[in-house]
């Protein structure tokens, strides 16, 4: 005999408010909002980067031409970073350093930070313009 379960489910509407602390400091509910939506653009990014990484690292394993290997490799190292105990941090990790500072705590997104996804952008953009990944 099989027991059937019964799923209830409730919806209700809800509004979040700014901690009144952060009020206090200056921070408004709309640099809290544009602040999420700097954040989840930097998580594009950093998704697209780590992406193009993935399809690169496959398609070098199934590469059987030492030209296009070479190629894919030196891509490759643009975008991530080598072994080694101090290796120069390449692309995706420059974006995910990028996401680390900017969800710290609630703040306004300072122009550096903005000046530096819109550098990243650009960088991932024309190493993309690079390879045919078909």
């Amino acid at each position: 005999m099989t027991k059937k379960t019964e799923v209830l489910t409730l919806e209700q509407t809800f509004e979040v408010l700014i901690d009144p602390r952060l009020e206090i400091e200056g921070i408004t509910m709309q640099m809290i909002t544009d602040q999420l939506n700097f954040q989840n653009k930097v998580t594009d990014l950093l998704s697209e980067a780590r992406k193009l990484q993935s399809d690169l690292e496959n398609k070098l394993e199934k590469t059987k031409n030492k030209e296009e290997k070479k190629k894919l490799e030196m891509l490759l190292k643009e975008l991530k970073n080598e072994e080694g105990a101090y290796p120069q941090e390449m692309l995706v990790d420059q974006i995910s350093y990028l996401s680390y500072i900017t969800s710290d705590a609630d703040k306004e997104i300072g122009n550096d930070a903005k000046e530096r996804y819109t550098e990243l952008v650009s960088q991932l953009h024309k190493l993309k313009s690079k390879v045919t990944l078909n």
